[in-house]
Parts: C-alpha cells; sequence; structure tokens
C-alpha cells in the first residue's frame, strides 16, 4: 500500500498554508517508515491488522489526493495522460518485478494445483483488481499459513490504483459540467463533491461492516474514504496554517495512536469501519503536528535515516509478504523470532536493491540513460510476461480438462470405475493403474455443468438463479438447494432425476448452505435463503435435497438451524438431507498428491464417529449418508478407481461424483421408501 506515497521529493513537498510558505515533509517520510514496519511486524509476528495500510491510504490522499486538488482548484488541467503515466511508472516497474519472483517461487514451491489460480491472481495484481478477485472468490484477509495467497497484500494496492483513477476522472467530470461558472463555483463544486464522497463512503463502510466485514475489508467503495480524508486534510491545510507550540503533544497522541492500534483494535474484524479512525486520526494529528513546525514526534520522524528509508517503504510493502508466505512454505510451520527479523531484513534488502536498479532509473532516471534504459526494457519484459504466462497457462488447463472430459465421455469404467469400484467391487473391483482423471493441473476446476450453464448464483450477489434439468414436463419436482456442498451432488442427481422422470430445479449459490437465515451468514446470503425458503413455501416442491451436517472441530454436527429450516420446510415438502463430505484442507488432497506424499486420511480424523443425525429424526425427513462410498475402508484418499475425488480441500471433483450415481440411487430409493414413496411417486400422488 506505500506505492501511493508518490516517490516526488517529499523534503521539497510543500503545506498546503494559505500563506504559500513552504513546509519539509521529512517527517511524513518518517510515519511511512513506522506504518510499514508495523505492517510488517505485525504480519510476521501477531498475525493481526495494524492498521499501517489505512495510514498509507490516507496519506496517498493527502499527497496525490492533494496534489489534483491544487490543480483543479487553480483552473489548471490534470492532464490525465500524463498523470496516469506517471503513477504507471512510479508503482509499475517495482510490482512487476516482484510478482514474476512470486510467479517463479510458485512454480518451483508450490504444487501444480496452484498454479491455474495464481495465474489469475497474478493477472489480477498487474491489473489492480486482485481486491475483487478476491472478492468473487469469497477470500477473506487472513493471517499469513501455507495455504494463503502470496498475492493477498496486492488488495490494497488494487484499492489504491483503482481510486488513483477514480478520482481525477470524477474531478474532470465535474470541470466539464461546471466549465461555465466562475472559479469561486467551481472550486465549491469540487469541494462538496468531496465531502459527499467521503460521507457517503464512511457510511458505507460502516453499514456493510455491520452485514458482511469481509466483503467491506476489500471493497474500493469501503475504503474510498480513508483516501479522501486524507485530500480532505490536504484542502484543510491549505485554508488553515496551525501555529499553536503546543500541536507537538497532538502529535505524540497521533502516533501512540498508530503504534498502539494493532494491540487494542481486531482490525481485520472491525476495518474499514469506525474503528478506522483510531489510526487515521492518529495520522492526521500528526501530519498537522508537522505542518504547525512542532518539535516532539514530527522531530523524531523527521531524522534523516527515518526520512531515508522512507524512499523504500512501497518495494518494502511488495516484497515482505510472499517472502513471509513461502518462508512458511518451506518451513512448514510459522517463523519463529529470529526467522521473522531475517524475514524482515531480506525484505529490507531487496527493497533497497528494487528502488536503485528499478524504481529510480525509471521514475527519476535521465532519458536515454542506460540505467533507464535497462529498468524501462525489464519492465516492459516482466509485464509482457506475466500478461503471456497465465495465458499460456490457462490455455494449457482448459486443454487438459477438454482432454478430461473426452476421456470421461468415452471411458471404459473397468480402467476409471471411479466410486463404482467402491459400490460394485464385484464388477468393477479389479482395474490397472493409469494416470487419474482428471489431471492434476485441471482438478480445480473439475465443477459440474450446472455451473457451465450459469446456474448458480455467486457470493456477492442475492439473486436467485435457478434452472431446470431432467423431464420438465414431471408431475415430480425435486429441488436441489443450498452452496457449493450441495452443488457437487448435481451431477448424479441430474442422471436419477432424467431417469426417474423428475423435473429437477436447482437453486444453488455458493457459500449459502440451506440453513436459516442468521447474523453469522453475509447480507447476500441472508437475502438469498429468504427468497429460496419463500419459494419452496410457495411451491411446496415434492421433495427438498440439501445438505444435514456442518464442520466442526470435533468432525461434523447438524446446526440447529438446519433443523430450524428442516421444520419449516416438511410442513409442505419431504426432504431428504445429505451428510456433508469429509473436509481434507492441510494439506488437499491435490496438494498432497502433486507433492508425493503420503496423502490418506483416516475418515473419522476429519468427521465425527457417531452420525450426528442419528439424534434428530423429523417426520417428512430422511437422511442419507455416503461418505463410506468416498472414503472406504474408513480412509479419505485422493484417487479411487483411477479418478480424482478431491479438487480442493473440501470439494469433490464432478469426475468422480459422476460415478456416484449408482450409488446415490440406491440410498436415496431408501429414503424415499422410509418417506411413504411407492417406485418414484410421493405418497400425495
Amino acid at each position: 500500500m506505500a506505492g501511493g506515497l508518490t516517490q516526488e521529493r517529499l523534503r521539497h513537498e510543500p503545506s498546503f498554508a494559505a500563506s504559500g510558505q513552504r513546509v519539509w515533509r521529512e517527517d511524513l517520510q518518517g510515519l511511512r517508515v513506522v506504518a510499514i514496519l508495523l505492517v510488517g511486524v505485525y504480519h510476521v509476528w501477531a498475525g493481526r491488522v495494524s492498521g499501517g495500510v489505512d495510514v498509507f491510504l490516507m496519506l496517498s490522499g493527502f499527497f496525490v489526493g492533494g496534489s489534483l486538488w491544487r490543480r483543479v482548484s487553480t483552473d489548471r488541467p490534470i492532464g490525465m495522460r500524463k498523470y496516469l503515466l506517471r503513477h504507471v511508472r512510479r508503482l509499475v516497474p517495482a510490482a512487476a518485478t516482484v510478482l514474476v519472483a512470486t510467479a517463479i517461487a510458485t512454480v518451483v514451491l508450490l504444487p501444480v494445483t496452484r498454479w491455474a489460480d495464481a495465474a489469475g491472481q497474478t493477472l489480477a495484481s498487474l491489473l489492480y483488481a486482485e481486491n475483487w478477485r478476491l472478492v468473487i472468490a469469497g477470500s477473506q484477509y487472513g493471517a499469513v499459513g501455507a495455504d494463503q495467497s502470496p498475492w493477498q497484500h496486492f488488495w490494497s494496492l488494487s484499492v489504491q490504483g483503482q481510486l488513483f483513477v477514480a478520482v481525477p476522472t470524477l474531478m474532470v467530470i465535474v470541470g466539464l459540467v461546471m466549465r461555465g461558472a466562475g472559479r469561486r463555483a467551481r472550486r465549491l463544486s469540487y469541494l462538496w463533491l468531496l465531502i459527499v464522497s467521503t460521507v457517503v463512503s464512511f457510511v458505507y463502510a460502516m453499514v456493510l461492516v455491520r452485514v458482511d466485514q469481509p466483503l467491506a475489508y476489500l471493497h474500493t467503495g469501503a475504503r474510498a474514504w480513508e483516501f479522501l480524508l486524507g485530500l480532505l486534510l490536504a484542502v484543510l491545510l491549505e485554508v488553515w496554517r496551525p501555529r499553536a507550540r503546543s500541536w507537538w503533544i497532538a502529535g505524540w497522541i497521533g502516533l501512540g495512536a498508530i503504534v498502539s492500534t494493532g494491540l487494542i483494535i481486531d482490525g481485520g474484524a472491525s476495518f474499514p469501519g469506525p474503528a478506522t479512525l483510531v489510526p487515521l486520526g492518529g495520522a492526521a494529528l500528526v501530519v498537522i503536528a508537522g505542518a504547525a513546525r512542532t518539535t516532539g514526534a514530527s522531530r523524531v520522524l523527521a531524522w534523516r535515516p527515518m526520512a531515508t528509508a522512507g524512499r523504500y517503504a512501497y518495494s518494502f510493502y511488495l516484497w515482505h509478504w510472499p517472502i513471509l508466505v513461502f518462508a512458511v512454505v518451506v518451513l512448514e510451520r510459522n517463523v519463529t523470532i529470529a526467522e521473522g527479523a531475517m524475514i524482515l531484513l531480506s525484505s529490507a534488502t531487496l527493497a533497497v536493491l528494487t528502488y536503485h536498479l528499478i524504481e529510480e532509473p525509471v521514475h527519476h532516471g535521465t532519458a536515454g540513460s542506460l540505467s533507464r534504459t535497462l529498468a524501462s526494457g525489464w519492465t516492459v519484459v516482466a509485464g509482457v510476461a506475466l500478461v503471456a504466462a497465465p495465458m499460456v497457462w490457462f490455455e494449457h488447463v482448459d486443454r487438459a480438462r477438454e482432454i478430461a472430459a473426452a476421456t470421461m465421455e468415452g471411458a471404459d469404467l473397468e480402467v476409471y470405475p471411479g466410486a463404482l469400484a467402491v459400490w460394485n467391487p464385484e464388477a468393477f473391483g479389479v482395474f490397472p493403474e493409469v494416470e487419474p482423471i482428471p489431471g492434476l493441473e485441471a482438478a480445480e476446476q473439475d465443477w459440474p455443468s450446472v455451473v457451465g450453464d450459469s446456474c448458480t448464483g455467486n457470493f456477492t450477489d442475492s439473486t436467485l438463479v435457478r434452472c431446470d434439468y431432467g423431464d420438465l414436463d414431471s408431475d415430480i419436482t425435486v429441488v436441489l438447494v443450498g452452496g457449493s456442498h450441495s452443488e457437487q451432488w448435481f451431477s448424479p442427481l441430474a442422471a436419477i432425476a432424467s431417469d426417474r422422470g423428475w423435473r429437477l430445479t436447482t437453486m444453488l449459490k455458493p457459500g449459502c448452505p440451506l440453513t436459516m437465515p442468521a447474523d453469522g451468514e453475509s447480507e447476500s446470503c441472508q437475502e438469498w435463503l429468504e427468497t429460496v425458503l419463500s419459494t419452496l413455501e410457495d411451491e411446496a416442491p415434492d421433495l427438498v435435497v440439501a445438505l444435514s451436517t456442518r464442520r466442526t472441530e470435533q468432525g461434523d454436527a447438524v446446526p440447529q438451524t438446519y433443523l430450524d429450516v428442516f421444520e419449516r420446510l416438511t410442513t409442505h415438502s419431504d426432504v431428504v438431507a445429505i451428510r456433508d463430505n469429509p473436509w481434507v484442507v492441510d494439506p488437499t488432497m491435490p496438494d498432497c498428491l502433486a507433492q508425493g506424499g503420503e496423502c490418506a486420511v483416516p475418515l473419522y480424523e476429519v468427521i465425527s464417529r457417531d452420525d450426528p443425525t442419528d439424534a434428530f429424526p423429523m417426520d417428512r425427513l430422511s437422511y442419507i449418508d455416503l461418505n463410506d462410498v468416498i472414503c472406504p475402508d474408513d480412509m479419505c484418499r485422493p484417487v479411487v478407481g483411477n479418478r480424482l475425488v478431491y479438487r480442493d480441500g473440501h470439494h469433490l471433483t464432478d469426475t468422480f461424483m459422476v460415478t456416484m450415481q449408482p450409488a446415490l440411487d440406491a440410498r436415496l430409493a431408501d429414503a424415499l421408501t422410509q418417506l411413504g414413496w411407492a417406485e418414484s411417486t410421493p405418497p400425495a400422488a
């Protein structure tokens, strides 16, 4: 996030005093150092949010936004082309360098199963869209771990980059609308735009934090007020020059607030809501104290070594996170204090090298000089490679998926029996050893066809997406409903519906299992569930198929909210609830297989030995447990019957699930018999 502070010589950056008097800004360089060290220290040793990123975003608004304000308020054009090119030269060379290094480390240290996601995150980071990729993927900011993304920290750079474009664009639009007005009217228009935008963004963040904090944390609209607050501070110091010598007290208070934020506030669970005012208020006090030319904190922050170190903050931020993630991958544990210190020292060393060899030559080097030519050439080559390599890998993965699909369509079940080797070992229990399908590089995207049909919702949208399969004219309607763990049962259930002459309706939304709307769910999930439950009550389908259990630290259990929704549904429909499959997340089965490890996990290490559904009988409700087929002989393995079972840590491949049809059909028949169905017909018929 440090990249937001322009690398202009901050020591020559004027304050925005009405008198026009210039005040040197070494203290704000020092503030950058404090903030970036807090980010690094908290990431390495505490696994918490320090507030340093928020301070950087505010200071970006102060300097970059303040510069924009001075231009538009004096009727000087922004010059978007020159403005954007300047920031591209400032930000992209170092970012591209780190992304190339991260990509190489990914190929060397991470299993092939993570390369497709790596390619997508690399592109998203390069294009300053990583925060939205994380939102779409349903990810949230988390502490370091072997399974954590080495690109996660680019979310903040993405937010910043988007604001670098959005803010001047809005200013240009206002200038065009108000071009016939006088200068005072235009200045007031710009000022009101900033004030209203800041208030709207803050209120939006305050509300979104309460209903979906992980989304708010990554959302550009919820973060914009931090940048705009810095811009408004720049406007304030244009018309007001603090002169009281007592401002030195405020400087120390502000610095104390910044340093203590990570100790007193869980920013990962509360930012960017009102709690963010603690570090931002502290930063504002430090800025004002510096403008007042006070001693104290400002003098300490203006210490020349601190000011010099500030120029390396951006590169340090870029390097520290991937180095930390890969260190955890190599060590297979969290780092010690000494190892953490080495990580920070390595990040600082690479930051200095990156600044002098890449950043400074491109941004400030003399045109035509050898250093600038080499650095600029490297940046272009790195940028092209960062676009081309992911595209080549995507093409490779798509080709692997096509081959897998063709293999499955014509698959000889004697070679690739999958679950049939467990369900019917007499006919399919002996098969040759061949490379399993799909290939590891394609496993992550081995989804059921309902996904390809665009018949599922997404993480952030509450719209109910529904599709119909099977016999569309049937008098019997079966609804498959819930999140991605219900979704993975689509292929065998769709085949059964076709065979039995049922109409199968899907109501699916990833990350949103069928449960009663609760405060723990995201706002979009709650709204989606309310729509689903109302629709099911109005239409009263013959049968609803959902999940019966949810993972816990002790294994799995039937949540009370599941029982509440079953009780509600069984007033008008029969319900069959399938026990959730085992989760194997550390490491995931595909990652373990790609790394050549011993991957089998005892079944009852990942689910409860006693079926939790036994304790909750209910009229018009029948339970199904198929985990003995997924994990035969009480062992969960990455491959069963020459088919990959898992596509990640808890989802099953569709390649495997299509072979679950006979097992599901038989268990479903038993469940329907318990519900009083005759053959495929409900009792009411």
